[in-house]
């Protein structure tokens, strides 16, 4: 919690901060400014859960404190919106007559007005509810709710094989903003109801990938974040048709300069997968086979390998040989290549949401040094879902 103090008086800054200290909050955490134009900066860059702002103010330093410079500063923060708005703005003074003379306009820009003094108490009941109840609000905040989001970028064949694979009992169906509609449902695993979100993509991208998942970090605070589908691989990684690939890291392969010559210059941002989320993939490959035995449709006849590696995305399918020299150089283990997986990592690694648990699992559908084919796009979506729904049954089971 971030606390500004708006103050010229040492003596009550003394007071409010050792108060705010014996109610657990941190002195790093506090921030005190001295004059308006100083309380302007820290609130252009800041966004702070308590101001307590001193009812008569200096416009700078060395000038004199008026009350009209106060009510000033709370207008823009308040009323023109010039600056982050603390979550609560509590008026502070010592003097009972500039109380008197500025009280109606404070009470009308902020939540309450104190009167902080050596003799009075009541002002530290006020305080200390305060504080608590926003605590609160941010505890809860930092809760998940969900225990996992799945995220396709196709709705068929890779969502609907999400589906049918996972077979959750669907609840609901929510339109959440422009472009992001959200299946809701629950999972029963091991006598455990487990509470679970499934959306796709309104068009392929890193883009609506990065729009999507924070919609629903946002919305549902899911403990895991999952993408499944399909991607493409690179033979000579020792990567076939029906693999799945664990992306343990991802970026995004067109971020660099061109120079004169027209040779790209890398500089990737690479963001990861959650390495308990990995290492529990790489236990459970043997998994794979049974999966394959099951699929009852066009499939590739040789075994399915699991496959962990970067995964890089682009904002466009790759065809072009030479553009793949260009990015299949910045890894050396660099084994497939699809249009979302960094944005979801990155929105992931960014968000202010609580933090989520975060993997991509993709199964090979084409070479992308190949003609491509939609052939096997069902088996892929098939395999990565089901791969995907064991990784969870074993999450679950170790948590």
């Amino acid at each position: 919690m971030k606390i500004l103090i708006v103050d010229d008086n040492l003596d009550k800054i003394t007071i409010l901060k050792n108060e705010l200290l014996g109610l657990g909050l941190q002195d790093t955490n506090i921030s005190v400014a001295f004059h308006a134009a100083e309380a302007r900066k820290l609130l252009s860059v800041v966004a702070f859960d308590i101001m307590l702002l001193d009812v008569l103010l200096p416009i700078r330093k060395d000038a004199n404190p008026h009350g009209e410079t106060s009510i000033e500063l709370l207008k823009q923060i308040v009323e023109d919106g010039n600056y982050n708005a603390p979550k609560y703005i509590i008026g502070v003074t010592a003097d009972l007559n500039a109380l008197e003379q500025h009280k109606n306009e404070f009470q009308n820009l902020t939540a309450h007005i104190i009167e902080v003094t050596l003799g009075s108490d009541s002002w530290k009941k006020f305080l200390g509810t305060t504080v608590s109840h926003l605590q609160k609000i941010k505890n809860a905040e930092l809760t998940y709710d969900y225990d996992v989001c799945v995220l396709t970028a196709l709705c068929d064949p890779e969502l609907k094989a999400v589906l049918s694979t996972w077979e959750p009992e669907l609840t609901s169906e929510k339109f959440l903003t422009r472009g992001v509609i959200v299946k809701l449902g629950n999972i029963t695993y091991a006598g455990s109801t487990k509470r679970v979100a499934f959306a796709h993509l309104s068009q392929m991208g890193m883009v609506a990938a990065t729009h999507t998942a924070d919609t629903l970090l946002q919305m549902f605070k899911p403990r895991v974040l999952m993408m499944t589908g399909i991607c493409g691989g690179f033979s000579d990684q020792n990567v076939c048709v029906g693999d799945v690939v664990i992306a343990d890291k991802s970026w995004d392969w067109q971020e660099g300069k061109w120079n004169q010559d027209g040779v790209l210059i890398p500089a990737p941002n690479q963001k990861d997968a959650s390495s308990d989320l990995v290492a529990i993939a790489r236990n459970i490959e043997s998994k794979l086979h049974e999966f394959q035995s099951k699929f009852q449709g066009n499939a590739p006849s040789e075994r399915a390998k699991l496959i962990v590696a970067p995964m890089v995305s682009g904002s466009s399918v790759v065809a072009s040989t030479d553009l793949q020299n260009v990015f299949r150089g910045q890894h050396r283990k660099m084994a497939a290549v699809d249009m979302e997986c960094y944005g979801m990592y990155y929105t992931a690694s960014m968000t202010t949401a609580p933090s989520p648990k975060t993997i991509c699992i993709k199964s090979v559908s084409d070479l992308a040094d190949r003609t491509k084919s939609d052939d096997l796009q069902k088996y892929c979506s098939y395999l990565s879902a089901s791969f995907g729904l064991e990784l969870m049954r074993k999450y679950w089971e170790s948590s």
